[in-house]
C-alpha cells in the first residue's frame, strides 16, 4: 500500500511539474553514489520505524532532532550527509533545518522504499 501511495504522490508531483520523472530517478542515483562514496546516511523517520527496518549503515536521528542530533555527533557543516524518511517529506524538512545551520552537503534522497527498490547490486 505505502510503494502505491509512493508512486501516486511522485506521479502527481511529476504531472503537476514539480518535479521531472528524470530529476527523481537522478536524487536516488545522486543518493546512493554519495552513500558509496562515504556520506553519513540518516535515517529521520521515528525509532518505531526504524526498528521497523532501515537501510544498512543508516543511523537514526528523528527529522525534530536533525540539527541537535548531529552537533552530539560532531558531524562538521561540510559532512556530506544523505537524509530520507517514509516519503521525503521528514527529510526534506530536515534538509531546511540542517541549512539553515549551515551545512552545506545534505541532500533529502526521499522515501525508504524507493531507495531500497533502487539500491545498487553488488
Amino acid at each position: 500500500m505505502r510503494i502505491l501511495f509512493n508512486r501516486y504522490c511522485l506521479s502527481v508531483l511529476i504531472a503537476l511539474g514539480v518535479i521531472s520523472s528524470a530529476g527523481a530517478a537522478d536524487v536516488y542515483e545522486e543518493a546512493w553514489e554519495r552513500v558509496q562514496n562515504g556520506a553519513l546516511l540518516v535515517d529521520v523517520r521515528t525509532p518505531a520505524e526504524y526498528s521497523e527496518g532501515h537501510l544498512t549503515g543508516a543511523i537514526n536521528i528523528p527529522f525534530q532532532d536533525i540539527v541537535e542530533g548531529l552537533a552530539q555527533k560532531r558531524v562538521s557543516l561540510n559532512e556530506n550527509i544523505v537524509l530520507y524518511c517514509r516519503s521525503g517529506n521528514r527529510s526534506g524538512k530536515a534538509q531546511k533545518a540542517l541549512e539553515s545551520v549551515g551545512y552545506q552537503s545534505a541532500l533529502n534522497a526521499g522515501g525508504y522504499e524507493q531507495l531500497l527498490e533502487r539500491q545498487p547490486q553488488p
